[in-house]
């Protein structure tokens, strides 16, 4: 009769539960579960280790289905039923089980774990072969471990007491839990600390606390909460300049003329200019400013200060040589002696030495000097040759090395000279800048390109690259040289801290600084490109320190054209 008192009692607390829901809403909201729950587990039911000396029985198997009710975070109720089939030690027959049970659960709950432990206890009616039935007291222990919203892996221990002879067992079980009903605490709990949040404005500026990148600084809420001292449209937190208004481009610095150099930068700050050039103009695109090109308006090499030689012009551009009317002005110099019979010649005059002045004092006189003021050789035309390959210093591509091909050597000997080969120790072609027309990249190359993936860095929340990453990125210019036929891929990405778009503007600009330093140091533009990813292609989980340093990093691939 005891026990039949006790289910009844906890019968009615889950119907007194229900007209509770309007008190337990007042409770904190941090203290508050969905109230109905349902869970099914597979059970193993053991009688032989509770009643050894009937027997060993092999553990059998069942099934149980639980309705659950909470009635605050500590405590629920729950009804278990279950259906097993087992074989009683000492009886060889196998016996159906089914039964039902009221319990009181005492749970660690805060509103935040995961993991939820709990211990148990009540009492259950257990009918055997549905003929006969005994009383049985569960005593035990459980763990919830939360796999999502309102879902839960469950696993339980339990002691079970009888009245009947024989009859203890242990029972163990794994199953799914899932509450219904009301929204989750864990979800309410968070959107009233979200609103929460949403209302604190600590600097005034009419951005809440937690989207306020500067909480403490009165700021725009078109930089999410921080100022732009200049208004040049790049926040105090992005501009180098902060005091004097500029471009997005310049990070903030003045740029007068308006070429993407900042004018502390620019050695022609109101003249718009190239990256080659320091920021003067170059108007035949050929490296050398303006101001330093004596062929401002054809493009020519350095050696010849930014004019092509003749072997470059084109012939229509060549200045025409009107030969037959030198000819003419040599017959001019021609003239015919009148015819003396018997001459008379006077007695010959001593030969006197004349000596024709050598300024240079290299052997070879000013009149047959090309370089009179230099000493030189007569295999030269007094002009310097250094390394004595016959080619003077003037015109000898490489003055400090003999060669027979623009006074260069050709070491491959593909007829490319080495100083105009990108891969001056690998026969190539002229098409491909003296590279093989290569279709792979050689692992060595795949092997610097990883590399400067790991190894290019910049300065903590800028693009400025570190000095570090100068060596490395020539490693990449000089294996980019080599595939002359391929395009380099330069990927910026960042981790997922701090706003998206100002994320993705930090990618697009470390992608961009190692273009301009490739671009600066020789690699052809058509031959390089870069993009920013922001926080859209993480290697690694952004919850870890590690996963993020993964996550910032400048990428580097080559591709065919």
């Amino acid at each position: 009769m005891r026990i039949l008192l006790l289910i009844a009692c906890l019968a009615l607390g889950v119907t007194a539960a229900h007209a509770q829901d309007d008190k337990t809403a007042s409770q904190p909201e941090g203290e508050r579960l969905n109230p109905n729950a349902l869970a099914t587990k597979l059970i193993f039911i053991d009688y032989s280790t509770m009643n050894p000396e009937l027997g060993e029985s092999k553990i059998s198997n069942g099934l149980e289905i639980t309705y659950l009710r909470n009635l605050n975070q500590w405590m629920n109720i729950a009804l278990p039923a279950k259906l097993g089939l087992t074989t009683f030690p000492g009886d060889l027959n196998k016996t159906t089980l089914a039964s039902l049970d009221a319990l009181l659960q005492f749970q660690y709950y805060n509103g935040k774990n995961k993991l939820v432990p709990y211990v148990f206890g009540g009492g259950g009616l257990v009918a055997e072969n549905f003929t006969s039935a005994n009383f049985q007291f569960p005593v035990g222990a459980g763990l919830n471990f939360e796999l999502g919203k309102n879902s839960y892996v469950n696993v339980q221990a339990e002691y079970r007491g009888s009245t009947a002879a024989d009859r203890k067992n242990v029972q163990y079980g794994v199953g799914y839990m899932f509450r219904l009903g009301d929204t989750a605490v864990k979800e309410k709990a968070e959107e009233t600390e979200e609103k929460i949040e949403e209302i604190k404005d600590r600097d005034g500026d009419g951005v809440s606390d937690k989207q306020d990148e500067c909480p403490d600084t009165f700021g725009d809420k078109n930089f999410f909460g921080c100022p732009d001292t200049d208004a040049d449209g790049v926040p105090d937190t992005s501009d180098a300049c902060p005091n004097a208004a500029g471009t997005l481009a310049t990070l903030g610095c003045p740029d007068t003329d308006r070429d993407g150099i900042s004018d502390a930068d620019d050695d022609c700050p109101e003249a718009a200019g190239t990256i080659k050039t320091l920021g003067c103009p170059d108007t035949d695109d050929d490296g050398l400013a303006d101001s330093m090109d004596d062929c401002p308006d054809k493009a020519g090499k350095k050696r010849f200060n930014g004019c092509p030689s003749a072997e470059d012009m084109p012939r229509e551009e060549l200045p025409e040589i009107d030969f037959a009317a030198d000819d003419a002005e040599d017959n001019k110099l021609i003239t015919e002696e009148p015819k003396i019979e018997n001459p008379v010649y006077p007695a010959p005059k001593p030969i006197q030495s004349v000596s024709l002045p050598d300024t240079d004092k290299d052997g070879v006189i000013d009149v047959e000097d090309r370089c009179p003021n230099e000493p030189g050789s007569k295999n030269s035309q007094g002009c310097p040759d250094s390394d004595g390959d016959g080619f003077t210093d003037d015109t000898d591509e490489c003055p400090l090395t003999r060669g027979l091909f623009d006074g260069c050597p050709d070491t491959d000997k593909d007829g490319v000279n080495d100083a105009r080969d990108n891969c001056p120790e690998i026969a190539g072609e002229k098409a491909t800048g003296g590279c093989p027309n290569a279709t792979e990249i050689a692992d060595a190359d795949l092997a610097v390109l990883s590399t400067a993936t790991r190894e290019v860095r910049f300065e903590t929340g800028s693009d400025i690259l570190t000095a570090d990453s100068y060596l490395v990125l020539e490693r990449v210019r000089d294996a980019m040289l080599r595939y002359p036929n391929f395009r380099l891929m330069i990927e910026g990405h960042t981790d997922n801290v701090g706003d998206d778009r100002k994320n993705q503007l930090l990618s697009e600009n470390r992608a961009k600084a190692c273009y301009n330093y490739l671009i600066a140091n020789g690699v052809p533009p058509l031959n390089v490109q870069y993009i920013g990813y922001g926080e859209l292609r993480p290697l690694g989980d952004n919850k870890s320190k590690r996963g993020r340093e993964l996550n910032r990093r400048v990428e580097f691939r080559m591709e065919m054209k």
